[in-house]
C-alpha cells in the first residue's frame, strides 16, 4: 500500500480482506465519517479499493482481486 495511505489506510485494506461497510470501517479505525470515505475515495483512485454495492445510502467496500499496486 502506497505510504500516503497511513496507519488508518493500512487497516483499511487488511479490514477489507471481506467486504465491508463505511460504517464497519469507521468503527475499525475510529476515523469520523467524511475522513472514511476521503480515504476509501483515494485508495479507489489508486487502484487498492472499489465498491461493491449500494444499500439505500450505504456503501459496501472490497479491494481490487488485482491489487498488485501494494507496497506493503
Amino acid at each position: 500500500m502506497p505510504e500516503r495511505h497511513g496507519t488508518h489506510g493500512r487497516a483499511i485494506y487488511e479490514a477489507l480482506r471481506k467486504p465491508r461497510t463505511q460504517g464497519e470501517l469507521r468503527e475499525l479505525v475510529g476515523m469520523s465519517r467524511s475522513g472514511v470515505l476521503h480515504l476509501l475515495r483515494r485508495m479507489q483512485r489508486d487502484g487498492l479499493v472499489h465498491p461493491v454495492e449500494r444499500v439505500c445510502h450505504t456503501m459496501i467496500w472490497e479491494r481490487n482481486r488485482d491489487g498488485l499496486r501494494l507496497n506493503i
